[in-house]
């Protein structure tokens, strides 16, 4: 989690991704992008990275909304992790 922070952390500190955006953020997105699009895997092995960077497009400090809610906070998106493995 620390390289994602640190990776994170410098793309915010030079204005290129929006300043909402949290580490607890990229995992559980990049989760959900996978699961998504397991089923479709054997006829469009590479349908996720249509996703991610749909994703990524949207993560950028140009286009930011209000994300209407608060980030999970650490301790529970671990929890929720863990659950999954």
């Amino acid at each position: 989690m620390r390289e994602v922070e640190h990776a994170l952390g410098a793309a915010q500190a030079a204005g290129e991704v929006r300043p909402d955006l949290t580490p607890t953020d990229l995992p559980i997105i990049i989760m959900a992008i996978s699961h998504a699009t397991a089923p479709l895997h054997g006829e469009h092995p590479v349908l996720w990275r249509r996703f991610l960077r749909l994703f990524l497009d949207g993560a950028r400090v140009d286009s930011p909304s209000d994300l209407g809610a608060p980030p999970v906070p650490r301790g529970q998106f671990e929890r929720s992790r863990d659950a999954c493995r």
